[in-house]
């Protein structure tokens, strides 16, 4: 194999600078295998990251990860340590690291970078050789981190071990998740048109829960939920029941809340009984916390109501987690719920010139992915209309959404291309 002009070392000064420590320590291994594993750390080792470090000083971090992962790879949990690093000779390394260890699962190495930023801890180098053990793959990584003080270090690692306990019950409870939106489409198949909510809404709902399912959606949870209504229809409690015992993935904790900073489920009854009301089966709004899992973005939720014989509504399955980086690049008109919006504020449109229907074609189908999945339809007509004017008249403008939550406002700002400074 030839040697990459971005990589710190030569195979053969790895494998000959390990050979000699390994030596010298009580590591075991078997040739093959610890050769492979040191081919995939080199692999990750590149110039810029290691130039304060010495052959030998990678060699000895490899092989205590290797160790790290031979002493834990019989434990059921996850390991992870954070640490000062010593180089060959226990010579010290002005470096921490943090090293992980554990069966290979999904969001493994984003989780962690995602951990380390929240720490505020700059990242120097990320290495994750896969090693095949007793139980099957195991995932091992270590992360180059400059030198951390007590405090910084004792704050990573509970912040490491809190993102992997997401991690471990998104992975545990996937299929369950998956199998749970299937449920809830399933449910809808039942529902009746009414004089208020068209056969076309039902069948578009469950044509976006069907989406959501076809790798467009990482699940990260998911519960239930029950509106205590009284004969009128109208909430007798202030806030929705919550079925502790439905919880999935990250909302299998109690205290998970999805739409509140405070104490579960904090929502207005207004609020709630407008969300009865609505014709649509589906809201899509962003949850009320970040992500731990994946992307540290906040996460987004999606409701699916429930419905009794009648057909009235009688609760709701929460779920929360991601859109992929595939639901953002699909086609606008491609993505069920948001072609709907689209095709009801076009038809809504004054029919006036070929230059302005054109025009709003092009804001609708070009609008931010996320204001797509949550605006409303007339939220989407006002902003839309008024963009459709900035073209005709260019000029600087700035469109508010609200959350329905009243959470927060989402801010579009125009500004006209020869008005723009970036200073």
């Amino acid at each position: 194999m030839t040697q990459s002009n971005d990589l710190a070392f030569s195979r053969e000064s790895l494998l000959s600078a390990a050979e000699r420590l390994k030596a010298k320590r009580s590591t075991k291994a078997d040739a093959a295998a610890l050769e492979d594993f040191l081919e995939q750390y080199r692999a990750d080792a590149f110039i810029e990251d290691f130039l304060s470090l010495t052959v030998e000083d990678a060699a000895t971090l490899a092989l205590d990860l290797w160790d790290f992962n031979r002493d834990t790879e019989m434990l059921t949990s996850r390991s992870i340590r954070t640490r000062r690093a010593a180089g060959a000779g226990g010579r010290a390394l002005k470096l921490d690291v943090a090293e992980i260890a554990g069966p290979d699962i999904a969001f493994l190495v984003d989780s962690a970078i995602g951990a380390c930023q929240e720490a505020k801890v700059e990242i120097l180098a990320v290495l994750h050789p896969i090693v095949h053990g007793a139980k099957g793959k195991r995932s091992v990584i270590q992360i180059h981190l400059p030198s951390l003080d007590d405090a910084t270090r004792a704050d990573l690692q509970k912040k490491l071990e809190d993102a992997f306990a997401d991690v471990a019950v998104v992975n545990a409870d996937f299929l369950a998740m998956r199998a749970k939106m299937e449920e809830a489409s399933a449910r809808l198949a039942s529902l009746k048109a009414t004089q208020g909510r068209t056969s076309g809404e039902i069948v578009e709902a469950r044509a976006f829960l069907s989406w959501l399912a076809d790798e467009n959606f990482t699940y990260l949870g998911a519960r239930d939920y029950t509106f205590a209504m009284d004969a009128d229809g109208r909430l007798t409690n202030e806030e929705p029941l919550v079925d502790e015992a439905s919880g999935l993935g990250i909302l299998r904790d109690p205290a998970r809340n999805v739409l509140s900073r405070g104490a579960e489920p904090t929502m207005l009854t207004s609020t709630i009984q407008g969300f009865i009301n609505e014709p649509s089966p589906i809201i899509v709004a962003k949850a009320s916390f970040v992500s731990r899992v994946h992307r540290r973005n906040y996460a987004d939720y999606v409701g699916v109501k429930r419905y009794d014989e009648r057909g009235d509504v009688v609760g709701e399955t929460r779920f929360v987690g991601m859109f992929t980086s595939e639901a953002y690049t699909r086609a606008a008109d491609e993505v069920p719920l948001i072609r709907r919006k689209i095709e009801n504020v076009k038809a809504a449109a004054p029919q006036g010139s070929r230059f302005s229907l054109k025009q709003l074609d092009t804001v609708l189908k070009t609008y931010p992915r996320d204001e797509l999945f949550q605006i409303s339809e007339a939220d989407l007509e006002r902003i839309s209309a008024g963009v459709v004017r900035l073209l005709l008249r260019p000029r600087t403008s700035l469109f508010i959404r609200r959350d329905r939550f009243d959470r927060y406002v989402s801010a579009l700002l125009y500004v006209p291309r020869d008005s723009y400074n970036s200073d």
